[in-house]
């Protein structure tokens, strides 16, 4: 009994430990050590939120597939996945970002920036 305890007790410590949130939004300034971006929230009042980055954090850019590359994409004109540096995100990207914040701050495991063609971004620059 007091080995189920303990593991029940270790499992509700190690899932706080590692809890992840997902943030989405628009990136305001990209730089090598984080990003930040303005998040529309309830209501339609904006947030910025500065996440750090790290070396192990995952960066991919979610592209419509070309037409020539259509068996990548789940269905034709679908989405495919193309992993790339943190120096690709840019101001006005989109981003979905997952960030560990259990170190106290917010750091990025994954950023993925929707850009909506396959041309590259769909963000006016």
């Amino acid at each position: 009994m007091h080995l189920t305890m303990a593991a029940v007790v270790f499992g509700a410590l190690v899932s706080v430990a590692t809890a992840e949130t997902r943030l989405s939004g628009t990136v305001i300034a990209a730089s090598p050590a984080r990003l930040t971006i303005e998040e529309l929230g309830e209501g339609g009042f904006s947030t910025r939120r500065t996440i750090g980055l790290s070396a192990s954090t995952l960066v991919s850019i979610a592209r419509r597939a070309h037409p020539d590359d259509a068996a990548r994409a789940a269905w034709p004109g679908g989405f495919v996945d193309l992993p790339v540096t943190a120096r690709e995100v840019q101001p006005r990207d989109f981003v979905t970002v997952t960030v560990d914040g259990s170190g106290g701050a917010a750091v990025a495991v994954t950023i993925e920036v929707v850009r909506g063609t396959w041309e590259g971004s769909a963000s006016p620059r």
